[in-house]
């Protein structure tokens, strides 16, 4: 018998064994663990990039022939998050195409908004302030799809016992109409105040800009979201739009993967390359079930709190604890905290809130301010303070009023109506 056929079989190392193993040596070498840990994060975070670098590539050049599927939904009236159930993204042939520098496609851009007269006679009003939308994501926007459909981009104002107008429903003043490329505003807009008119016009030609072939078959909570949440950052929002919940989602996504990553996806036309950012922190199949759920807990425009809210937050808090280490409840980032608060009714404690007030984060996420982030402490018109965030979002210094009210000036006053802004008194509280 040769030496060859004396050797026994390698013997096969079960999962057991090698935990075993590994639990040993980060016992006995904790130093070293710790560093191959590390080391081993690292490698894992430059080869899903590599993936995902890979992916946007491929879905760029090839049309993959799965997500037709997802096309013939929408055409056929089947609601995204249906599709998005069956695992798969609306398509669309994106921005690859884009030529021209941000201030050559807002020049060009000016020039076929005033170019269309339909345009120009209906939303001249909100036209610098589309113009800082544009000149800001330009680069990320369909560029040639926009200049080409701006042309015949139609304003319809319509009578109240119009056909389309009652197809919009009763609480729609104004859509925009993907198929026949048009956005339709109800004849009672007149009634509403100038600041809310602005509000709605603006809302909705975003919707142009960022236009997705699912406006066919309904809307979806991230484009709702998005649109609503570049409308309050602006400076516009006239407490028109309900889609606050829809909110609170994008900004924790935008938490998690970054704002400029957010906005290239939605500009992008493209939910694969959304879900493959948000891979970076959790499984491809985790992350088209976080959408799927935020889709379903928006449904009743964000009312109450739902078992999909639940099922959304426990997938961003596994998010977070990938990115930083922690769950949201061992950190001290209040900004997340209230975004569970506000969605999954979770109750985390805000740091120096009372138990009554309500909290809300005053943080630009999609256009760019000089304003501090802030995390603002009220009940009705009742000021109790506002907190100043650092950058891990821990709340570290601030200014408390005393009781009082907003009067219709804005001044803060007490019940009597006397003047007491200036009565402040400096707080700590702890950071992390």
């Amino acid at each position: 018998m040769s030496a060859a056929e004396k050797l026994e079989p390698r013997k096969k190392i079960t999962k057991e064994e090698i935990e075993e193993l590994e639990r040993k040596f980060e016992e006995d070498f904790p130093d070293l663990y710790e560093e191959e840990a590390k080391i081993k994060k690292e490698q894992n975070r430059k080869v899903k990039n590599l993936k995902i670098n890979r992916n946007r590539v491929l879905r760029k050049r090839v049309f993959n022939v799965a997500l037709a599927g997802t096309l013939l939904c929408t055409l056929a009236g089947k609601p995204l998050y249906n599709c998005i159930n069956n695992g798969t993204f609306v398509y669309n042939v994106s921005n690859e195409n884009n030529k021209y520098s941000k201030k050559e496609f807002l020049n060009k851009f000016k020039s076929a908004f005033n170019a269309n007269e339909s345009l120009k006679n209906s939303f001249d009003d909100v036209l610098p302030e589309l113009c800082d939308f544009v000149e800001c994501y330009g680069e990320y926007l369909n560029q040639q799809e926009i200049l080409s459909n701006i042309k015949t981009l139609e304003v319809k104002v319509l009578d109240n016992d119009d056909p389309q107008a009652k197809k919009l429903g009763d609480s729609t003043v104004a859509a925009y109409i993907y198929t026949s490329n048009e956005i339709d505003l109800k004849s009672n807009i007149a009634y509403k105040k100038f600041e809310e008119q602005r509000e709605i016009k603006y809302h909705e030609f975003l919707h142009f800009l960022l236009r997705h072939e699912y406006h066919t078959s309904g809307k979806s909570a991230l484009d709702e979201g998005t649109v609503s949440l570049i409308t309050r950052e602006s400076g516009l929002y006239a407490n028109v739009d309900i889609y606050e919940k829809d909110t609170y989602y994008v900004r924790a996504i935008c938490e998690l993967i970054g704002s400029d990553n957010y906005m290239k996806a939605m500009g992008d036309h493209d939910y694969n390359e959304l879900v493959d950012y948000m891979s970076e922190y959790t499984s491809e199949s985790k992350a088209i079930k976080l959408l799927k759920n935020i889709e379903e807990a928006c449904l009743d425009y964000n009312k109450k709190g739902t078992d999909a809210d639940l099922i959304a937050f426990d997938i961003i808090n596994e998010m977070y604890i990938n990115k930083h280490g922690y769950s949201i409840d061992d950190s001290d980032d209040q900004v997340m905290r209230c975004y569970s608060n506000k969605t999954a009714d979770t109750t985390y404690d805000i740091t120096g809130a009372r138990s009554y007030y309500q909290v809300t984060v005053n943080k630009n996420y999609l256009i760019e301010t000089d304003r501090p982030a802030t995390l603002v402490y009220e009940k009705y018109k009742l000021i109790y303070g506002e907190g100043y965030l650092d950058e891990n979002n821990s709340v570290t210094s601030g200014v408390v009023l005393k009781d009082g009210y907003y009067d219709e000036d804005g001044n803060v006053v007490d019940d009597k109506g006397n003047f007491i802004v200036e009565e402040k008194e400096e707080f700590k509280v702890k950071t992390r």
